[in-house]
């Protein structure tokens, strides 16, 4: 069992697309030990720290560093770390300790509307304090991916910020999703910016692709390998609560990091353990909706997503219309990106998707240059 362990509900920064409610809870080093526990029997776990943010339960982090070094010790279980945090409290020390352990850091950055959303609690800007963080983060992490958040209101800014993310900053690794939730709002105008936006960056990565340069920009690669594969990677991977489940500060179980919080999707706690009931419940809410049992695009976009579906409609169990106009939007750029590189033969492109020998002759050839 894979864990995200959500270690304090406090940040110290105040997104305005952000709909978590902050408070100071913060998850005790007993609670702690008790969801580790959690992981089973299996050979290998993920354990992810998440929050608020995580780093501002430092401590906590590593007492699981330590924790998960005794249950390996009577076990022989292998531990995968990975973190999301907003980058402001990163220092030499803990990467350090970070790349000992092979944790993967993902940085939760907007690029060049990091300043307009991505403030602290006294409302400055906070580009100038991550950009400063970066060039450590990479010299320590080179494959950090960076994570950035689309609001309606900066759309027109995606194309130039995942530009320098790889030209200036030299990250090789890029999400981008739009924002979704309560209080935001995608209108025609906004979809339509956007839809330019994925043709900018569609043209950027056959660029990228022809030069060489190796470079993942998640949402186009999961969408592209949906097609090869012919299904989505969240219709093969997400099972509401049966391969990961999210553990509150307070030690409350639920099936992703959406639905923390949330009375109506708790499955336990880490002291009594999962309520199989409730699992099943709660998984039954991923049935295929009828709406979508005709579209052709069915099986490469993300209406079985729970977690999608509460944020844009208020039901698991329905895609809100906003989330289905950005899939469209995206799987179409995929499919021009992808019907390009693949006409024109390039090795790159063909080897990333269809050499499953891939990840490794990459990361040879990375050593090697």
């Amino acid at each position: 069992m894979d864990l995200t362990l959500h270690l304090t509900e406090a940040c110290n920064l105040r997104c305005r697309y952000c709909y978590h409610q902050k408070s100071s809870k913060t998850m005790t080093a007993e609670t702690l030990r008790s969801a580790l526990a959690l992981t089973g029997p299996s050979d290998r776990a993920a354990v992810s720290f998440f929050g608020g943010e995580p780093l501002l339960g430092r401590s906590l982090i590593l007492e699981a560093f330590a924790e998960c070094d005794r249950i390996r010790r009577d076990t022989s279980r292998h531990f995968m770390f990975q973190m999301t945090t907003n980058g402001t409290l990163l220092d030499e020390e803990f990467l350090q300790i970070a790349r000992e352990r092979s944790m993967i850091i993902a940085l939760s950055y907007d690029g060049l509307a990091q300043d307009r959303n991505r403030r602290t609690a006294g409302g400055e800007g906070t580009a100038a304090l991550v950009e400063d963080k970066i060039p450590l983060l990479l010299q320590h992490l080179p494959y950090a991916p960076v994570m950035m958040t689309v609001s309606p209101a900066c759309a027109g800014l995606l194309a130039d910020s995942v530009r320098r993310f790889v030209e200036a900053d030299g990250f090789r690794y890029i999400l981008f999703n739009p924002a979704f939730g309560p209080g935001i709002s995608w209108t025609e105008t906004d979809l339509t910016v956007l839809a330019e936006q994925y043709r900018r960056l569609g043209d950027l990565y056959i660029t990228w692709h022809r030069q060489g340069r190796k470079v993942w920009l998640g949402p186009f690669e999961s969408k592209i390998d949906a097609h090869i594969h012919g299904v989505s990677v969240c219709a093969r991977s997400c099972a509401l609560g049966s391969h990961r489940l999210s553990v509150a500060a307070d030690g409350s179980l639920y099936p992703c990091v959406q639905f923390v919080g949330d009375p109506a999707y708790r499955m336990g706690d880490v002291r009594s353990g999962v309520d199989e009931a409730a699992r099943t419940r709660i998984q039954a809410t991923q049935r295929p909706q009828a709406v979508c049992g005709t579209c052709a695009l069915r099986g490469r976009c993300r209406h079985s997503c729970g977690c999608l579906n509460k944020l844009t409609s208020g039901d698991p169990r329905v895609t809100g219309g906003e989330a289905c106009a950005h899939e469209r939007l995206l799987i179409a750029q995929a499919d021009r990106i992808g019907e390009t590189l693949y006409r024109g033969k390039n090795r790159l492109f063909l080897r990333r998707h269809y050499d499953e020998t891939y990840p490794l002759v990459s990361l040879l050839e990375d050593l090697i240059t």
